[in-house]
């Protein structure tokens, strides 16, 4: 029996070949910086940036899962200003509603912990909030990919905690075309781009995770409104009910295992010397705790079965938002290798 190593990795370290496809080399023909992309990205498509009028958003979502019927739901979201918005997602068995009201958010659903598909449904359609390099990532230089719809100027950057990005743009219209991460192992592409009130957005966008295609959001209506109800933006009021205080991502700080053994070995893997990674979605909870724990890759069941029962043992320091406690997401990655 060999020597065995288990290693877990919170919100970030995976295997490279789960990240877009490898760039071409750097297009030497190119000046354009990559500030000057996602600048441009950014000011086309942000349509909660400065100046920004009041809005409706309604999406259709299909939710694909192996071996299931597709799941289908509804995103709606009104925005009256950056402290003011309402986010509701709907699906068959799961109901969320989210208000942003000043400096607090307020969170209500029907469960203990928010779904998977929910998750990435509400990151994918906040695509343009990440059109930034975050302060202290080490950024690559600008390279071309060819693809048959056209050429992309692609830049891929790793942030301080080792998360790794690859963002490519459409040279001709400056709209950002795919977007890959380390962190969920998956791919987005938006597509179709429509022009409201002078800002860019895709009518649709698709996740994959290893090829295949998990998530697709159809936008069915985007309108800018003179005005909203003002009750429309009081805090919601059902089961699980829950509120924390605005946050953007550089206020916010990661979860930290502070405690819980490391998942064991499955005995007929650890003899055949097989190996692999599980990658896990998490709630960690303003407490500290794991909450709707989900598999998203695995190499096999026994493997699932190990990485969860360690990980449901586990204790967190809390994520922390102006140093208040707060619930957040997270991708745990455990690696699984035979030496």
């Amino acid at each position: 029996m060999g020597k065995y190593l288990l290693r877990f990795v919170l919100t970030g370290v995976a295997a490279a070949c789960f990240l877009a496809p490898a760039l071409a080399a750097k297009d030497q023909a190119a000046p354009v910086t990559a500030a000057a992309l996602f600048a441009r990205a950014r000011a086309v498509s942000n349509i909660e940036g400065a100046g920004s009028q009041p809005f409706s958003l309604q999406v259709s979502v299909t939710v694909y899962r192996r071996g299931q019927a597709p799941a289908e739901g509804d995103y709606d979201l009104s925005w009256a200003s950056a402290g003011k918005w309402r986010r509701e997602s709907s699906f068959s068995n799961y109901h969320e509603i989210s208000v942003g009201e000043g400096e607090k958010v307020w969170h209500m659903s029907n469960a203990s912990y928010r779904p998977f598909f929910v998750f990435q449904t509400s990151h994918a359609l906040d695509f343009f909030r990440r059109l930034e390099i975050p302060p202290g990532a080490t950024v690559g230089n600008v390279s071309a990919l060819n693809r048959k719809a056209g050429a992309l100027s692609c830049v891929e950057y790793q942030t301080k905690s080792l998360k790794r990005h690859t963002f490519c743009f459409s040279p001709a219209t400056g709209y950002l075309a795919s977007e890959s991460d380390s962190e969920w192992l998956t791919t987005y592409h938006y597509q179709d781009y429509f022009l409201t009130n002078g800002r860019a957005f895709p009518r649709t966008i698709r996740v994959f995770q290893k090829g295949h295609l998990i998530l697709q959001a159809r936008v069915a209506n985007l309108a800018f409104e003179p005005s909203f109800r003002a009750s429309l933006f009081d805090p919601p009021a059902g089961p699980h009910l829950r509120d924390a205080p605005a946050c953007d991502a550089e206020q916010l700080t990661d979860p930290r295992k502070i405690s819980g053994s490391e998942a064991q070995y499955p005995q007929d893997a650890l003899h055949s010397k097989k190996k692999g990674a599980v990658q896990l979605y998490a709630d960690i909870g303003a407490n500290g705790r794991v909450r709707g724990l989900t598999v998203l890759q695995s190499p096999g069941s026994d493997f699932s079965r190990a990485a969860t029962e360690a990980v449901r043992q586990w204790s967190f320091a809390p994520a922390r938002c102006g140093g208040v406690p707060v619930e957040t997401t997270i991708a745990i990655i455990i690696h699984f290798s035979v030496q």
